[in-house]
């Protein structure tokens, strides 16, 4: 998906920068992150007035402030929303199912996950956003990942043109590599292969030989 249109970098694929703070605006980071050969900026999606309840402080992540900080174009073009890492807080609930209560947790994990995606969604709507990033699959646990694909599912039933990415590291071992494609696998079936999903590579400082 050709978010932005790029004259340069003609063999290069689609890529973006994740920076974990900014010293300058949004507007100033796009420029620079553009003239070392970056498509675009991923950004977290986790505004203060959402409510979602969720504490971002661990993924290093600047956020939106403001749809004010940039034109429509460039929140089309330029800019991937990155979903809350809400795996991190249902993960603990939802890992036991031999309690007796786990149905219900399970129940209530997945209206969170659907609350959340929903809200950060929207947001992403209403900035115009064309593509939204969810939490790395190397977080998301057996029962998560359900949770995750039916929010996904149900978000994109009403969402004509936004595309979901589902984070995937690239993995230093057979054993990982073989365990996130199964996460990725398990998503993208549950949600009927819909072709607004797709997969994000995520690459790190260490890369396999």
């Amino acid at each position: 998906m050709p978010l932005g249109n790029r004259t340069d970098c003609k063999n290069a694929k689609y890529a973006g920068l994740w920076p974990a703070s900014l010293s300058t605006c949004v507007a100033n980071g796009i420029q620079e992150a553009f003239h070392v050969g970056f498509d675009f900026l991923a950004l977290s999606l986790n505004h203060a007035k959402l409510g979602t309840g969720i504490n971002n402080e661990h993924q290093a992540l600047t956020p939106i402030r403001s749809d004010l900080d940039l034109n429509a174009q460039s929140w089309t073009s330029q800019v991937v929303g990155v979903a809350s890492d809400f795996s991190r807080q249902i993960s603990d609930d939802s890992g036991d199912s031999d309690r007796p209560n786990a149905s219900a947790s399970n129940a209530a994990s997945c209206r969170f996950v659907s609350r959340v995606l929903g809200k950060e969604l929207g947001w992403a709507s209403y900035l115009g956003l064309q593509a939204v990033m969810l939490p790395s699959v190397e977080r998301m646990t057996k029962d998560v990942a359900p949770m995750v694909a039916q929010a996904v599912s149900q978000a994109l039933a009403s969402k004509t043109y936004l595309q979901v990415w589902v984070q995937l590291p690239v993995a230093l071992s057979l054993e990982d590599h073989s365990a996130y494609f199964g996460t990725w696998q398990l998503i993208r079936t549950l949600c009927n292969y819909h072709s607004q999903l797709r997969l994000c590579l995520m690459l790190g400082e260490d890369l396999p030989d």
